[in-house]
């Protein structure tokens, strides 16, 4: 395959019709490796680091494969590691492959990229199941045709499969996940007026968004969330990709999450609970109600993507390895990634996270 690197955002726009019919011939759609989503995270959160995205064309012309890499800048100046764009915001990185050329592809990529001096690392992060070319069966060291990558399980996504009713949801549950489910609707509903919202109206997407961030930090307390999504989030709403949910009690903003929306799959992204309002019960009804809505709407599948915590466990997920593959050009250049790693923890560096 012949390879051209991106390296600006109108190369990037150029690239926009060719893309788009690219992952839409994904047998499930990622919206992760969407244009629309790649476009709109470049342009809020680039910063520092520069576009690499390699686009791979057949004899004909035509374009076969992407990947949507970042150069992110390391310590030692004029070194660079390479990463996927947003891999630090989503586990659900990959290139983008048209179907039979996966092998091809992920040779010849990684093969370029082995061949640039100045990419001293490359770190990619990715899970199962993928919803790509899954490149990481074909980077694997242990069967695949690039030798001398380090293939690391770093933790597990977990996906709730979603039947086609409700009912048949909370059944398949545990006796007792039953039961508190249940039991936690009844009681909020006894206390509060409850109202549960799934709008996509665009007129009040910044009130949503400001509720949405502010039960987040109220949680978690590190304004992260705000940080990466407010720039990100009007562009992916106005594509249609992103539904924010709200749960209210009395009228006061109780919960809330943002997902993404492709196909029959729900990504979770961001949540926020106030707990003053109930530290029992919330969670469990506010994410019962969230099934229910993404049932009721046609969705086979709910993706908690990162994290095996007790909450996801009681919905019955399936557990999916994660993975980060790691290959450094020599010794010298491994002592430089870690020596970037260590330097981006000690001062919370954004870009930091994009080699870990």
């Amino acid at each position: 395959m012949k390879i051209e690197v991106i390296r600006t955002l109108d190369g990037l726009l150029g690239l926009r019709r060719e893309w788009e019919s690219l992952w839409d011939d994904l047998p499930r759609a990622n919206p992760y490796l969407s244009w629309v989503w790649q476009y709109a995270w470049i342009r809020s959160n680039l910063g520092a680091r520069r576009l690499y995205v390699l686009a791979a064309r057949n004899r004909a012309g035509q374009l076969a494969a992407i990947a949507p890499l970042q150069r992110v800048p390391l310590i030692v100046p004029g070194s660079w590691a390479v990463s996927f764009i947003g891999q630090e915001a989503s586990i659900s990185s990959d290139f983008l492959v048209v179907r039979g050329a996966e092998n091809e592809a992920c040779h010849d990529f990684l093969t370029f990229i082995a061949a640039d001096s100045s990419i001293v690392a490359t770190v990619l992060r990715v899970a199962e199941p993928l919803y790509g070319a899954q490149c990481l069966l074909h980077v694997d060291e242990r069967g695949g045709p690039r030798p001398g990558y380090l293939f690391e399980k770093v933790g597990d996504r977990s996906v709730v499969d979603l039947p086609p009713a409700y009912e048949d949801f909370v059944a398949g549950l545990t006796t007792k996940m039953r039961q508190e489910m249940r039991a936690a609707r009844r009681k909020l509903g006894a206390r509060y007026a409850m109202w549960f919202c799934a709008d996509t109206g665009a007129d009040d997407l910044d009130r949503r968004l400001e509720v949405l961030f502010s039960l987040n930090e109220m949680r978690w307390e590190t304004g992260g969330g705000r940080r990466l999504y407010a720039p990100l989030y009007p562009g992916l709403h106005d594509a249609g990709i992103l539904r924010v949910f709200i749960l209210h009690a009395n009228g006061k903003p109780a919960a809330a999450l943002s997902c993404l929306l492709s196909g029959d799959t729900m990504f979770a992204e961001l949540a926020g609970f106030d707990y003053t309002v109930d530290s029992r019960h919330l969670g469990k009804a506010f994410y019962g109600m969230v099934f229910e809505w993404a049932i009721e709407n046609g969705f086979r599948y709910f993706d908690f993507s990162s994290g095996t915590e007790d909450y996801k466990r009681r919905f019955q997920p399936h557990q999916y390895p994660k993975y980060r593959i790691v290959a450094c050009s020599s010794r010298s250049g491994k002592l430089i990634l870690d020596l970037s790693r260590a330097v981006g923890r000690r001062f919370h560096r954004l870009h930091e996270a994009a080699i870990t």
